[in-house]
């Protein structure tokens, strides 16, 4: 499975002509763009801060946590064989949508250089999801 970052704007305008699916992240109160239904498979739409640290002036609920790395994670597992492109986007395509994508990279195939290397990835989001997919490795190791 390959994966796209993008930004809003440009998965606004993305098609593609093999099964695809797309993680669409946005902020608290504004809209996701309309994606292309062709050939999508699946969508998961999210909101949440683009914010490392927890700040007073962002309501705890919208931002990262764990119920939304686990439903990456359960959305990427279910996936899995069945697409040839994850399309993630956010609205820059420069912070929250690179550390899913790195992290998805990561633990699938243990390689995040490119997205360390051309965008700047939120720090919060990566951990989080490294961590959360540790634990399910972990947990599916113990129980094989």
């Amino acid at each position: 499975m390959n994966i796209l970052i993008l930004s809003e704007r440009r998965a606004a305008e993305f098609v593609w002509d093999s099964p695809w699916a797309c993680i669409s992240v946005s902020s608290p109160k504004l809209s996701h763009p309309i994606i292309s239904k062709s050939n999508l498979l699946a969508l998961l739409q999210l909101e949440f801060y683009d914010a490392d640290l927890d700040r007073p002036e962002y309501e705890a609920e919208h931002l990262f946590n764990r119920y939304h790395a686990e439903q990456i994670l359960d959305f990427v597992e279910e996936l899995q064989g069945k697409i040839d492109l994850l399309m993630v986007h956010c609205e820059a395509g420069m912070s929250r949508s690179p550390a899913v994508g790195a992290a998805i990279a990561k633990l699938g195939w243990d390689d995040d250089r490119v997205f360390f290397k051309q965008y700047t990835p939120n720090m919060k989001v990566y951990r989080t999801l490294m961590e959360i997919g540790m634990e399910r490795k972990d947990q599916s190791e113990k129980n094989e």
